[in-house]
């Protein structure tokens, strides 16, 4: 089972929760299928599995890309044990993936990260699946790269709005309510065109 210690360890960058989850399900999926390795089929697994909403949102389904796997590399004759390894093109979407969280300045590494670096990557089982299933890398990057600034803009307007509340309190500092009335009058600028 992978830890967030355990791959900030192996990688060199922090893990989301969610990050985790992904590669514990493609873990999981791994010795489903009795394979002895992580590939970018497995990561894949894992990201459906954990219902990646950019994933959800272009229809692609736990059970067809199982019977992708199935179909391109077969089970395995029995389960395996110990330590799973990466193979070196997994290696590969989770070095991408993190080049993709350090660009955007992110603290620790998300399951969108994971998916943009499978995309990336482009040459992998993973990715071949998803272009079979009907979700062109293309449509599945510009997805996955407006999800995280959907996020961000949400935590922007409730930002805004907390702040709000703080200059409509009486018991605040006038001096200190303005200054973050000109705060806010900014951020709201950039988030919010004016016309």
């Amino acid at each position: 089972m992978f830890t967030k210690e355990g791959l900030a360890n192996n990688f060199g960058f922090p893990f989301s929760d969610g990050a985790v989850s992904v590669f514990n399900s493609a873990e999981a999926e791994t010795r489903r299928f009795g394979h002895n390795y992580l590939g970018t089929e497995h990561i894949l697994l894992g990201l459906v599995r954990e219902e990646v909403p950019t994933l959800k949102a272009l229809g692609v389904e736990l059970s067809k890309v199982r019977s992708a796997v199935e179909f391109i590399i077969g089970r395995g004759d029995r389960m395996a044990e110990g330590e799973m390894q990466f193979t070196p093109r997994a290696k590969k979407v989770i070095s991408l993936s993190i080049s993709e969280a350090k660009r955007v300045r992110h603290r620790a590494l998300s399951r969108n990260h994971i998916l943009i670096g499978l995309v990336w990557e482009g040459e992998g089982i993973g990715a071949g699946i998803l272009e079979s299933l009907g979700a062109s890398l293309g449509k599945v990057r510009e997805q996955a790269m407006i999800a995280p600034l959907e996020e961000t803009t949400v935590q922007a307007l409730n930002d805004m709005k907390e702040l709000r509340f703080f200059l409509l309190d009486p018991d605040q500092d006038n001096t200190r309510k303005k200054q973050l009335g000109m705060i806010l009058k900014g951020a709201r600028g950039l988030i919010i065109p004016q016309s």
